[in-house]
């Protein structure tokens, strides 16, 4: 009967144990898929940061310089007169659309140094500061 006992008490002792366990894992799952998201946050965040900055044309055309100042505003200067101009930008993945009051200017994102122009905004912009 003892050793029954004894028995019986080591099981009840391995199944909630078991039933801990089990608790145990799923909130460690919780707390990874937690914690992974916090780390892609920040690490769309320091993407956003890095990008930001002043981009020069290295080509002639129709635009010297793009400097982003913020998630949305930047300053677009002509490379005929010099004259900068205050707009707006939207970031979709590696497209840049900046909004001009004529058309849209179209830049694909190279490298976190590097912007590649399309249409009017045609060139390569090099990142300065």
């Amino acid at each position: 009967m003892k050793y029954l006992t004894i028995i019986l008490g080591i099981f009840l002792f391995i199944s909630c144990n078991q039933g801990e366990l089990k608790n145990l894992r799923e909130e460690n799952t919780a707390l990874k898929t937690e914690l992974d998201s916090l780390r892609n946050f920040i690490k769309q965040e320091a993407e956003k940061k890095k990008f930001l900055g002043l981009y020069v044309n290295t080509k002639s055309g129709l635009y010297n310089k793009i400097e982003f100042k913020g998630e949305t505003s930047c300053v677009v200067t002509d490379g005929i007169f010099g004259i900068p101009f205050a707009t707006s930008y939207e970031r979709d993945g590696s497209i840049i659309r900046i909004r001009t009051d004529k058309s849209d200017l179209m830049l694909t994102i190279k490298d976190s140094e590097t912007l590649i122009g399309e249409g009017f905004a045609e060139g390569i912009y090099k990142k300065k500061r």
